[in-house]
Formats: C-alpha cells, sequence, structure tokens
C-alpha cells in the first residue's frame, strides 16, 4: 500500500514540474472590422515564450490604415488584413524564435500600400500579398534559418512588387504575378547553405522584372516570364560552391533580357537558358566562373532584328577540363546578330582542346555571326 501510494506521488509531483517547466499555452485572438472612411485599427499581440496570437482586420472605405503586430518565442502568429477601397495602409510585423509566421493582405483599390516584416530565428515565415488596381506598392522582408515563402499577386497598372529574403538552412521561395501595363517586380536574396528560388511572372507592356540572389553552399534559381513589349528582365547570381540557374521566356516585341551569372567566388556551375519569341529584342548573357565549374548558355530565338550575346570566361578551372564553357544558340529569323565570346585562363598546361564549346544555328536571310574562342595560360 505504502509502494502504490509513493508512486501516485511522484506521478503527481512530476506531472506539476512539467507545468512549472513549461507554462501553459496562451491564446490571444483579436478580430476588428470596420465600414467607414479614415478609419485606424490597430492590434500588438504578445505571446511570452509559448503561446498563438491570431489577429484579422477587415475594413471597408478609402483612407484606411491597418497595423498588426505579433511576438511569441516558440509559438505561431497569424495575421490577416482585408482592405476595399482606395488610398489603403497596411502593415504586418512578426517576430519570433523558435515559431512560425503566417501574414496575409488583400487589398481592392487604386493607391494602396502593404508592407510585411518577418523576422524568425529557426520558424517558417509564409507571406501573401493580394493586390487589384492601379498604382499599389507592396513591399515584404522576410528573414529565418527555418524557411521563407512569399506570394504577390497584382492586378493592374503602375504596380510596384518587393521581395527581400535573407537567412540560413532550408529553402528560400519568392513568387511574383503581375497583370497590367508598367509594372515593376523586384526579388533579392541572400542566404547560407539554402536553396533559393525566384518565380516571376509579367503578362502586359513595358513591364520589369529584376532578381539578384547571392548563396554560399546550396543553389540558386531564377525563373522570370514575360508576354508584352518594351519589357526588361534582369537577373543577378552569385555564390559560393553554388548551382546556380536562370530560366527566361520572352514573347513580345522590343524587349530586353540581362543575365549575370558570377562565380568568381568558386559556384560549381552557372547555367541560363533564354527563350525568345518576337521582332526586335536584345538578350546579353555573362558567366564567369574561377577554379572550378563550368559555363553553359542556351538561347532559342525565333523572330526578326534579334541581337544575342553571350560572354563566358573561365579562370583556372582544372576540374572541369573539356567544355568549361558551352553556347548553344538556335535562331529562326532574318537580320539578326550572334556574338559569342569564350575564354578560358590560367591553365598551367596551355591551351586545352575543348576547353569551350559553341554551336550556333541559323535559319534565315541576313543574319551574322561571330564567335571567338580563347584558351590557354
Amino acid at each position: 500500500m505504502f509502494s502504490l501510494s509513493f508512486k501516485t506521488f511522484a506521478i503527481a509531483a512530476a506531472i506539476l514540474l512539467a507545468f512549472a517547466a513549461h507554462p501553459a499555452v496562451a491564446e490571444n485572438i483579436s478580430e476588428i472590422e470596420q465600414i467607414s472612411t479614415g478609419g485606424k485599427a490597430a492590434v500588438t499581440q504578445t505571446g511570452g515564450d509559448f503561446g498563438t496570437n491570431k489577429a484579422s482586420i477587415r475594413q471597408e472605405g478609402g483612407g484606411n490604415e491597418a497595423g498588426i503586430t505579433q511576438q511569441v518565442q516558440f509559438g505561431a502568429n497569424d495575421s490577416a488584413i482585408r482592405q476595399l477601397g482606395a488610398g489603403n495602409k497596411a502593415t504586418s510585423y512578426q517576430e519570433g524564435s523558435d515559431g512560425s509566421g503566417t501574414s496575409e493582405i488583400e487589398q481592392d483599390g487604386t493607391g494602396n500600400a502593404a508592407g510585411v516584416r518577418q523576422f524568425d530565428f529557426f520558424g517558417l515565415s509564409t507571406s501573401r500579398v493580394g493586390q487589384k488596381g492601379s498604382g499599389n506598392t507592396a513591399d515584404v522582408e522576410q528573414s529565418s534559418a527555418g524557411g521563407l515563402h512569399s506570394t504577390v499577386e497584382q492586378d493592374g497598372q503602375l504596380n510596384d512588387a518587393l521581395v527581400r529574403q535573407g537567412g540560413a538552412f532550408m529553402s528560400f521561395f519568392s513568387s511574383v504575378r503581375q497583370t497590367g501595363e508598367a509594372n515593376s517586380a523586384e526579388a533579392i536574396q541572400g542566404g547560407a547553405d539554402a536553396f533559393i528560388q525566384t518565380t516571376i511572372r509579367q503578362e502586359g507592356n513595358r513591364n520589369r522584372a529584376e532578381t539578384t540572389q547571392a548563396n554560399d553552399v546550396g543553389s540558386t534559381v531564377s525563373s522570370l516570364e514575360q508576354i508584352g513589349d518594351d519589357n526588361v528582365a534582369r537577373v543577378r547570381q552569385s555564390g559560393l560552391f553554388t548551382v546556380d540557374e536562370s530560366l527566361i521566356e520572352v514573347i513580345g516585341r522590343s524587349n530586353t533580357v540581362d543575365v549575370t551569372q558570377d562565380g568568381s567566388s568558386e559556384s560549381v556551375a552557372r547555367t541560363s537558358q533564354i527563350r525568345i519569341e518576337g521582332d526586335g529584342n536584345r538578350a546579353t548573357v555573362t558567366q564567369s566562373g574561377f577554379f572550378f565549374g563550368s559555363n553553359l548558355s542556351t538561347i532559342q530565338a525565333a523572330g526578326n532584328d534579334n541581337v544575342l550575346t553571350v560572354d563566358q570566361t573561365s579562370l583556372f578551372a582544372p576540374g572541369v577540363g573539356t567544355d568549361a564553357n558551352a553556347s548553344a544558340i538556335a535562331v529562326a529569323g532574318s537580320d539578326n546578330a550572334v556574338s559569342v565570346v569564350q575564354n578560358y585562363e590560367g591553365s598551367p598546361a596551355g591551351a586545352i582542346p575543348g576547353a569551350n564549346a559553341s554551336v550556333v544555328n541559323i535559319a534565315g536571310n541576313g543574319n551574322s555571326t561571330l564567335v571567338n574562342q580563347h584558351s590557354g595560360p
């Protein structure tokens, strides 16, 4: 009998100690709805060490302002703002140590502004911004070692989207989709030992898409798609022991494509793929590598009066040997100009046969091709 009572006491004591070591989980919930013009709503939630913060704000009318601030250590932050009208402003700020953050902002109107800031040490941060109308802006900044995910969707003209992501480990993903005229999308990503990916799709004229990616150990992928005329697409990739990949597809006239992949810090491989359909387009690819790794560029173009340029440099890549620089260009159309420059430098053994490889296939009239290759010390 004594033994049973002692065991019961020991179990009860263990349970009490467990609750003492881990405080009860707190849950903060806030819901605000405003139907007016010029309204303001602000929510601040603190979840302590363990907790869950949930906040939602819905506003209908013009000139409204909504702001949500959430902080928790090991719990979850959940934020949602929906605004209907013109000239609205929405901000979401989330901070944690080892939890998760989810932010969603929906705006329907003209001249709206959305700002998202998510900072977490090991947690997963997810953000989505949806805007319908003209002259809207979306600004998203995320930092974590537990994964980042951002989605921005904008329908209208003169919209602007900026996504900045930074951290280590896991994966970073950014997606921007814009439909309309004269829109701008930019993604800036930097990390270490991570998988980094950006996708931008634009449909309309006079749009601009730009990605900048830097990574130390891991991989970077940039995928841009533009449908329309007078658009600009730019990709900048660099890293240490990374695999860099750029994919660009352009359909339209008088578009500009510019890809720079810098492997001067010993990235493993650099790959650029460009597909162009239309007239009067300009595409430039610049690839550089150091010590080891390879440069690969492929361009497919269908149309007239296009200018395609590839510049590849590989500096002392003993681990690669043949095909340190490789370029393949296929063109169908008239009055196109193709230029390929390949340099393999710094080999103690002198020139290496096959270090540079270039294939150009052109079908049409009035086209020109220039290939310049160098291999040696």
